[in-house]
């Protein structure tokens, strides 16, 4: 007897108990092939993922998204998966809510899940003890401190045309929110190559007991990576304490071999005056409203969703609008311009089918004259015939 031979019935039966045991547990699914790669995109930032079976296999590749896809059948039990055939449960845990999904078998590669969108309906809160904030409060936060009215004068520098200015420092939380930015007096663009953060000793001496420890930002507002004339960022660090000798070094980098570097230092004294944030009071005072803006679905349908701006993003958006109308202007001008073409193109057509008809008929004229004209010179040849006999 074959031992990687199954009898129908038992096939058949596991097939329906697998169907029924996604169905039973009363949770949602995601269906994969082995031709198709499936990417799961949570709406947060992902901490862990969990699969329960070694027959699906996959990895994180990037912060909110993972690829899964079925695992090769061992040589002991070689069959392919069967149609709906449960393959394990696999479970997303984010920074503030957790989802889990049945992985069910399809046969039919276009049937299966390429890019499967996590709903924050499909999803449990959940208070993960890893994250203090989530990236999503740290965006809040960082956009209603941009909006705030600027607090620090006294922290500035400038070199190379470039002026450099602290203008807020807020402790929220677990972390520190920084607020800076940069001035363009050039004409020249800025290229940013990168932003480094550093606690570095005030008075660096020869020994070597220096110290410098670099700073990892946990999130930076603007991703911008260039500027012409003026440049803002909120940045969020770990909150820490050192002591009076160090200094907090922002360095700002540009590009080019020659590239123009700026630094400023935030001293002890400073962050000690880091204050809190009311981010309610700060959304009043800044007017933080809902702008509705389009994207389109996966079907191509153009669908309106909102987001959050300021009174310093109305001049953007009275730009946008302004494009917008444009935009909409150039297309229905194109429509026009299109449907005109259209039309020259069936005149066009039209008149290429006269023309070749009228070289049709004067081709049969031209072999109508062809014959009467040999015609006409055989008669001559028989006239010019008669009248040589008749003068003999």
């Amino acid at each position: 007897m074959n031992l990687k031979m199954k009898p129908k019935c038992v096939l058949f039966g596991a097939l329906l108990l697998s169907a029924s045991f996604a169905q039973a547990q009363n949770r949602n699914v995601i269906r994969v092939n082995s031709d198709v790669t499936t990417h799961i995109i949570m709406p947060e930032n992902l901490k862990m993922v969990d699969i329960s079976t070694d027959r699906i296999i996959g990895n994180q590749c990037a912060d909110n998204m993972v690829r899964i896809k079925p695992a090769n059948p061992d040589s002991i039990d070689s069959h392919s998966y069967w149609n709906k055939e449960f393959l394990g449960t696999i479970t997303l845990i984010g920074e503030r809510h957790i989802a889990q999904y049945d992985v069910l078998y399809d046969s039919k590669p276009m049937c299966a899940n390429s890019i499967f969108n996590v709903q924050y309906d499909q999803t449990q809160a959940y208070n993960n003890p890893e994250v203090s904030m989530p990236e999503s409060d740290m965006a809040r936060f960082a956009w209603a401190i941009y909006g705030t009215k600027r607090k620090f004068n006294n922290i500035r520098t400038k070199s190379n045309g470039i002026k450099g200015s602290i203008f807020n420092v807020y402790s929220i939380g677990d972390y520190f929110f920084i607020d800076f930015g940069l001035e363009n007096c050039t004409n020249i663009e800025y290229d940013i190559d990168e932003i480094n953060v550093s606690l570095n000793d005030k008075k660096e001496s020869k020994a070597t007991n220096s110290q410098t420890i670099q700073l990892s930002p946990v999130f930076m507002l603007n991703d911008a990576p260039r500027f012409k004339k003026s440049y803002r960022q909120v940045m969020v660090l770990d909150k820490l304490t050192f002591p009076n000798e160090k200094v907090v070094n922002i360095t700002i980098s540009e590009k080019q071999i020659s590239g123009r570097t700026i630094t400023l230092n935030l001293e002890y004294d400073d962050i000690l005056h880091a204050d809190g944030f009311d981010i309610s009071k700060a959304e009043k005072n800044a007017k933080v409203k809902y702008v509705p803006y389009r994207i389109n679905d996966k079907s191509g349908k153009t669908k309106v969703e909102s987001t959050t701006v300021t009174v310093q993003d109305e001049s953007i958006l009275k730009k946008n609008a302004e494009l917008e109308k444009s935009v909409t202007s150039l297309n229905k001008r194109i429509k026009t311009l299109l449907k005109e073409n259209s039309n020259l193109l069936t005149e066009l057509e039209s008149s290429n089918s006269k023309v070749s008809k009228m070289q049709n008929e004067i081709s049969e004229l031209n072999v109508s004259l062809d014959r009467l004209q040999t015609a006409y010179d055989g008669a001559n040849n028989t006239i010019n015939k008669m009248l040589g006999k008749s003068r003999q």
